[in-house]
């Protein structure tokens, strides 16, 4: 994936792309905590469009879009 590409999620209330997934998980985040990393993803509601992730909050993701 070539992040300079990659226009992140500024309009979700989360500038920081630490809050989004594919940063969680490259950090461990999802091996460390899987029970916390888990409540972020279970009952998605948006899909994100750059790595395919789910999440149930749109703050969760780079490029949310709804499912």
């Amino acid at each position: 994936m070539n992040d300079m590409n990659i226009h992140h999620n500024t309009d979700s209330g989360s500038n920081f792309h630490e809050n989004h997934l594919c940063y969680m998980a490259a950090q461990g985040f999802n091996l460390e905590d899987p029970i916390e990393y888990n409540v972020l993803i279970e009952d998605p509601h948006y899909r994100c469009d750059h790595c395919g992730r789910h999440a149930n909050s749109r703050e969760n993701l780079c490029r949310p879009e709804p499912l």
